[in-house]
């Protein structure tokens, strides 16, 4: 817990470090209508099927972190927290890697992620894997930037530890039981 809080510590420091060096060097960053090279972003996540019926209470935050090697194409990290009791201290994360095609169109950024996913089980200090532990991760979405140095975005997740019979029994409950959506804020470098 203790390491969890540090990192994100780190995170909210690092970003401010980097936006209060942007008012001394102005320029550096991308402007509204061009590329970034690093994103930091805070991505809230929730099933679908909780939308549909009304719940929203099972909300998972998470953040992410993407290099963009090119104008087009990045690789994106990001751990999201599947569900967590403060109390007990039991976390249930997921951590993915996953390349990423971005169309840049003007302010406007359309994405498509494919990748894999690890499942990670903090229990009172403890780590343990999750079963299955590897998944496929199929994100999509949109992000519209505000600020040259601001976005906000949609996002739909798709998880399946089984991709090949996910796609063997494709069905558009199987798709909507195994969606994720949600909305994100990404800081641009």
């Amino acid at each position: 817990m203790k390491r969890i809080v540090l990192v994100l510590v780190l995170l909210l420091a690092g970003t401010s470090l980097i936006m209060a060096t942007d008012t001394l060097t102005y320029g550096m960053q991308p402007s509204r209508n061009e590329s970034s090279i690093f994103d930091l972003g805070i991505v809230t996540m929730v099933p679908y099927r909780d939308i549909s019926s009304g719940e929203f209470s099972n909300y998972m935050p998470g953040v992410r972190m993407q290099f963009n090697i090119r104008p087009w194409f990045g690789l994106v990290t990001d751990i999201q927290a599947r569900s967590f009791d403060f109390d007990t201290q039991y976390f249930r994360l997921i951590a993915t890697l996953s390349p990423v095609v971005r169309a840049i169109l003007g302010p406007v950024e359309p994405y498509l992620g494919i990748g894999t996913s690890y499942g990670i089980i903090l229990d009172a200090g403890t780590i343990t894997s999750m079963a299955p532990a590897f998944r496929l991760n199929v994100r999509s979405g949109i992000n519209f930037k505000i600020l040259k140095w601001l976005s906000v975005g949609a996002e739909g997740n798709v998880w399946t530890s089984d991709p090949v019979d996910f796609i063997k029994n494709f069905t558009g409950d199987l798709l909507l039981d195994h969606l994720d959506v949600g909305v994100n804020v990404t800081f641009r470098f």
